[in-house]
This record gives structure tokens, C-alpha cells and sequence, in this order.
């Protein structure tokens, strides 16, 4: 692959594949998405998500978990795994591709509602659990709650069944299952910048698990690295 700068990327292969310019569209902790489309979305086309590796292994799972259950599900996104890249001083990149969908935005209607619901629940259902663990164990016990929680999640989930549809409780408990696959430390996260609408308006799961304990480790080598500089 050649970069030709920051913003573009043009993706060449030691295939018959033709090459595929991508435009920077956003910047995460591991991730960095690159659109083929322009800015508009017009033509829709594909967004290629490049996650990191670190030197030392390390890497976000969520999209590969998210990858194993895409498919049959309006709020599941269409992802893939779509190549390696070998990248400078040690670390390299999982590639996926995944179709480009719509920011989320109050003016999406049912979708909008299904996500402010959604992550309220969330909420709701973490803050209890942070206090029952720290009344019981002390918080240094709370990111292996993640499944528990996920579990409590989705039983309110069912219960608004006026706002979050059967297909998108389905969605959730395939979450759920692909992440537990990685361990108890992963939960629920919605928050909007995760989510997204697809072309006929329905809300789509972006990115809504992540592993807690991880993001802890994270946290605390960054305190201490200020703490030592």
C-alpha cells in the first residue's frame, strides 16, 4: 500500500485487484477509517478500517468479533476482514471493510429514539452494578462485570418492545455472544459517534462493545507515564 499523504491512502495489491483511493474520514484509539466515496457519501461505496497491532501483541477485538456474526441483522454492520499490513517499528494492521452508513443525528426519527433509549438503559443498568460491586468487592473487580451487565441490558431491552424492536434486542444478544468470546471484561457502550443509520433509516450498531478492563490498563500506563515524565 502507498500513502500519499495523511488524509489519502491509495491501497495496491500484489492481485489482479484494481487500486482503491480512500480519503481519511476518522481517528480513533486503534482505529483509522479511510472512505472510497466522497464526501457526501454519494455512491455510498466503502468505508476500510485499519487496526493497529501494537509492538507487544495488543490490539481492539471488536471488530473482528463483530465481524464473526455480520450478516442477517439490519443493525449489524456488513463487515469483513479484508487484508494485513505490514506497518513500520513492529506494529502492522488488521484491515476491514465495512459498507458506509449515515451519522446518526436527532433527525433520524425511530432510530434516534431506539439509541437514546438504549444508552440510558446502559447506563442506568453500569451505575447500579458499579455500586452493587462497590459496596460488595471493591471496584478493582467491576470490568468483569461486563457480561452481567450486557445481560441486564437486554432484559430491559425487552421489555420497551414499542421503541426496541425484536430484531434489535436479536442484535444485542449477538453482541452479547461475539463478545463473550473475549471474556467477562467487555460491555455495552452507546454513545452516538458508535452508532449510525443505514440508507432506509435504521439504526446500525457500529460499535457498541469494547473491552473495559483493556481501556483501564490504557488509562492507568497513561497516568503513570505523566506522573514519571
Amino acid at each position: 500500500m502507498r500513502v500519499r499523504n495523511e488524509k489519502w491512502i491509495t491501497m495496491t495489491f500484489d492481485d489482479s485487484r484494481p487500486p482503491i483511493h480512500a480519503r481519511q474520514i476518522g481517528k480513533g484509539r486503534w482505529t483509522t477509517a479511510y472512505h472510497d466515496g466522497d464526501a457526501e457519501g454519494h455512491g455510498h461505496g466503502h468505508v476500510y478500517l485499519f487496526v493497529a497491532v501494537r509492538p507487544d501483541g495488543s490490539t481492539d477485538y471488536s471488530k473482528e468479533a463483530i465481524a464473526f456474526i455480520s450478516g442477517g441483522n439490519q443493525h449489524i454492520p456488513a463487515i469483513s476482514k479484508f487484508d494485513d499490513l505490514d506497518g513500520m517499528a513492529g506494529e502492522w494492521f488488521n484491515i476491514y471493510r465495512t459498507e458506509f452508513y449515515y451519522p446518526l443525528t436527532a433527525k433520524c426519527g425511530k432510530a434516534w429514539q431506539q439509541f437514546k433509549r438504549l444508552a440510558t438503559i446502559a447506563e442506568e443498568e453500569q451505575r447500579k452494578i458499579t455500586l452493587a460491586i462497590g459496596q460488595r468487592d471493591g471496584l478493582r473487580f467491576l470490568s468483569h462485570e461486563g457480561h452481567n451487565c450486557m445481560d441486564a441490558v437486554i432484559e430491559r431491552a425487552k421489555l420497551e418492545p414499542e421503541v426496541i424492536t425484536s430484531e434489535l434486542v436479536e442484535a444485542l444478544e449477538s453482541l452479547q455472544s461475539a463478545a463473550s468470546d473475549y471474556g467477562s471484561t467487555w460491555w455495552f457502550e452507546f454513545a452516538k459517534r458508535n452508532c449510525a443509520v443505514d440508507a432506509h433509516g435504521n439504526l446500525v450498531l457500529l460499535d457498541c462493545i469494547y473491552d473495559r478492563q483493556q481501556v483501564e490498563r490504557e488509562h492507568a500506563a497513561a497516568a503513570k507515564a505523566r506522573r514519571t515524565a
